[in-house]
């Protein structure tokens, strides 16, 4: 009976204690932060699609756990972020299915340090090292100096030459052969418009669209007349030399922003990709 009292005396003592450390901590991780590498200028896990593998650039950790992006600044990748707190430790975390980043950070200052790994389903990546990581604290009422309108070199919009623009991240146009493509079938099928710009030529679209109506990616079908060596010269003129020579093909991207011209090896139509992960529907 003895033990039992005391186990129970100490439980008393040391839950509100717990709690409290526990909220302490917590009220003092939520807000705002700008996320650095060190060194700035590294390029962490740096594989075919290493923009998993990077969280967005400001974030915001709300109350609730979640880890959110202030309007405006460059989004996140992955489906899911979220933070803990577990005595001095947070840890942020970005997932989507089995790929992300996971953070474990200690308080410097105003700001958080630590270590970041990936993690993934490949059994590659259980031997990489961590990558020092900080999350500088910034007001949210501060402006971004990472815009959502500079992330990007390559295409992200396309005008459309009967009027509207599709843009990655932005709702479908009104334009009503999209709008009842993308009922039907999420925007699978190809869609008889055409593109001014560099991107000019097409005969037909695909439009994906996510669950929340905006669009995902962008696909651009040209007659068997307009060459792959005419759009790839157009391209290159606008934006610079191609990133990576593809077999049949060209492809401009960075770990996101990307744009792929190709064509079949024997003769076809050329099609051009334009998507981005940050940019997919959630």
């Amino acid at each position: 009976m003895a033990r039992r009292a005391l186990a129970l005396a100490l439980a008393l003592i040391a839950a509100p204690h717990a709690s409290l450390a526990q909220d302490l901590a917590a009220n003092e991780v939520t807000g705002c932060f700008d996320i650095v590498f060190d060194p700035p200028d590294v390029v962490p896990f740096n594989r075919g699609d290493s923009v998993r593998y990077l969280p967005p650039p400001r974030v915001s950790l709300e109350p609730s756990g979640a880890i959110s992006v202030p309007a405006g600044s460059v989004p996140s990748a992955n489906g899911r972020a979220r933070w803990t707190v577990r005595g001095d430790q947070v840890t942020m975390y970005w997932l989507d299915l089995a790929v992300g980043l996971v953070a474990d950070l200690r308080p410097d200052g105003p700001d958080l340090a630590g270590l970041a790994r990936p993690t993934s389903d490949d059994a590659s990546f259980g031997g990489m090292p961590g990558i020092d990581f900080r999350a500088t604290r910034v007001r949210c009422s501060d402006p971004t100096p990472f815009p959502v309108e500079g992330m990007r070199r390559f295409v992200r919009s396309v005008d459309l030459a009967s009027g509207g623009v599709l843009e990655l991240g932005e709702p479908v146009p009104p334009v009503a052969a999209l709008q009842a493509v993308i009922r039907m079938r999420r925007g699978q099928p190809a869609v008889a418009l055409e593109t001014l710009g560099a991107v000019a030529g097409n005969d037909s679209v695909n439009v994906t669209a996510g669950p929340d109506g905006t669009v995902e990616s962008i696909r651009l079908h040209y007659p068997e007349f307009v060459p792959l060596s005419l759009i790839r010269d157009r391209l290159a003129a606008e934006f610079g030399p191609w990133t990576t020579e593809l077999d049949g093909g060209f492809l401009w991207g960075g770990r996101a922003e990307t744009m792929r011209l190709t064509a079949p090896p024997q003769g076809g139509r050329t099609q051009l990709l334009i998507t981005d992960p940050r940019f997919l529907g959630r």
